[in-house]
């Protein structure tokens, strides 16, 4: 219910949080601030918790290459209309997979440095439900111990990395009459610390978060699916670092509405959020995000056509506000970026197979640039002028047979993304051109196996085109075997990454890992 975004480094590492830990995972393509807010200008990944009432007691073992351990344990009790769950995960790598060092000459082979981890978290979650109101609680503690391994043959220096959270969220739902109420808070903390031990730097930086919300939901009237929502918003932010001017802090409130209604055979999604910011030392922000999308299916065919227009934006980070530093200096003076995208197209939705096309266009304003000034001092400003448009296709087929079935799916996109900030338009580093996914399931019996394709084009590095890091085709292969009793239920599988050994890189300088195995084994209990 509320989002993951770190205040002070406008990012979240989504590593920190495994999978053991969410039930659901969904990709929202397109600006969609009208309902998350600042930072969702291109998208959102939309994470649930686990459930209280879905888990069951499991245990899962994990062993891989380059010193690869990992373990999740979970649980869960009923007492009545209360379900208490938990789920603890450890998880560590020696991270020093080989590598050709092409940096050196002539090149040679090479094993990465200082690239260990240690990741540590527990989930605890409950739930409680009685005939007309559900309550829900979740505690979140996670931390990550990692080495900050250098570009390729260069020395390193012993950086570290140590990323800390804690956050604890509550939610009650009820209704009163035919109208549904929702009320959900948050306290969070999180901590980063950066060391490194050639320079002598060991630097702490923390952001406090608390927030609420209300929600309201409305029937309307002609049929049941209309329905219309309210929601108001507050959320204060607090960061602390040594490169940051005093403490920052950040104030936001929000209000917003939102409806689903049918007319005449199309169904209209109409929604708008206004949001205020006071942030310490700046002028208070006050920005709109309204966005309408519309669906409409074609008689009794299995044809869907969607189109859809809004406006997003992202404010500023505590960083681009406040840092203080030798050769970098804050701007408290800036605007939040601000998005118009556009985006239509159809779909062919029926049981055992799916294809969806659209296309979009997307201008952002406003868009906040670090530039160095007349003393060389590097200093955000609103400069930039981003334009893209792009296609996406996507197509899956389930195909069963006696005793299994094959599933196929398939996804590709197109997108030219250009900064139109100058007179010549110039290309935005590490934005491929092309990409394409593909992934193969098949399962017979008690066994199945999946081959995962993944593609992309070459990726500049260089804003003039005249460096580029070269495209690949990646492959994976996963096999896995299930037996069972009356008294648990088994699963061993076999994961193989990086099956043709390609050498690739999706940052210059900085390796991937080539051809490596990973074994799991989990036991549920009945």
């Amino acid at each position: 219910g509320f989002s993951l975004t770190n205040a002070q480094l406008g990012q979240i590492d989504l590593s920190s949080l495994p999978a053991a830990f969410l039930s659901r995972v969904e990709l929202l393509g397109g600006g969609a601030s009208a309902s998350y807010g600042s930072d969702a200008i291109t998208g959102v990944v939309r994470m649930e918790g686990v459930d209280a009432r879905t888990v069951g007691q499991s245990l899962t073992l994990g062993y891989g290459a380059f010193g690869e351990r990992s373990g999740v344990v979970s649980t869960a009790v009923r007492l009545g209309r209360l379900a208490v769950g938990g789920v603890a995960r450890v998880a560590s790598t020696d991270g020093d997979f080989p590598f050709t060092d092409r940096a050196s000459f002539p090149s040679t082979s090479a094993r990465r440095q200082n690239g260990d981890r240690r990741d540590s978290g527990l989930q605890l979650h409950t739930h409680y439900a009685s005939h007309n109101v559900s309550a829900q609680g979740r505690l979140l503690i996670s931390s990550t111990r990692r080495g900050v391994p250098g570009i390729a043959g260069a020395q390193s220096q012993d950086e570290r990395q140590r990323d800390d959270l804690i956050r604890l969220t509550g939610t009650v739902e009820s209704t009163l009459g035919q109208i549904g109420v929702t009320f959900a808070g948050l306290v969070e903390e999180s901590r980063l610390r950066y060391t490194n031990g050639l320079l002598q730097i060991d630097d702490l930086g923390t952001v406090g978060r608390v927030g609420m919300k209300g929600q309201a939901t409305i029937p309307l009237r002609r049929s049941v699916s209309n329905r219309a929502l309210a929601f108001a918003e507050y959320q204060r932010f607090v960061a602390s670092h040594p490169s940051l001017q005093d403490d920052a802090t950040r104030d936001n409130v929000s209000i917003g509405a939102a409806s689903t209604y049918g007319f005449r055979g199309a169904t209209l999604h109409p929604s708008i959020r206004l949001d205020a910011f006071d942030v310490r030392g700046a002028d208070p922000r006050f920005v709109a995000s309204p966005r309408l999308a519309a669906t409409r299916r074609l008689g009794s065919k299995p044809v869907v056509l969607k189109a859809a227009l809004g406006r997003a934006f992202r404010m500023p980070t505590f960083n681009d506000l406040y840092w203080r530093s030798a050769g970098a200096s804050g701007n408290p003076d800036l605007l939040p970026e601000a998005s118009w995208s556009a985006e239509m197209g159809a779909g062919w939705h029926q049981t055992g197979q799916t294809a969806d096309l659209a296309v979009f266009a997307r201008e952002t304003r406003n868009e906040i640039s670090w530039e160095p000034d007349s003393r060389n001092t590097w200093r955000p400003i609103n400069v930039g002028r981003a334009r893209s448009v792009g296609v996406q296709a996507s197509t899956s087929r389930a195909i069963p047979f006696r005793g299994g079935g094959l599933n196929v799916d398939v996804g590709y996109s197109l997108t030219r993304a250009r900064d139109v900030s100058t007179g010549a338009p110039r290309v935005f580093r590490y934005n491929p051109t092309h990409t394409a996914s593909s992934i193969l399931g098949v399962r017979v019996g008690s066994a199945s196996a999946d081959i995962s394709v993944q593609g992309t084009s070459r990726r500049f590095i260089t804003v003039d085109s005249r460096e580029s890091v070269p495209g690949h085709v990646l492959v994976d292969l996963s096999v896995a075997y299930q037996f069972g009793s009356r008294v648990a239920d088994t699963t061993i599988g076999l994961l193989i990454e990086n099956v043709g050994d390609v050498e690739y890189e999706i940052v210059s300088g900085y390796p991937m890992p080539p051809r490596h195995m990973r074994i799991q084994i989990s036991t549920k209990l009945n």
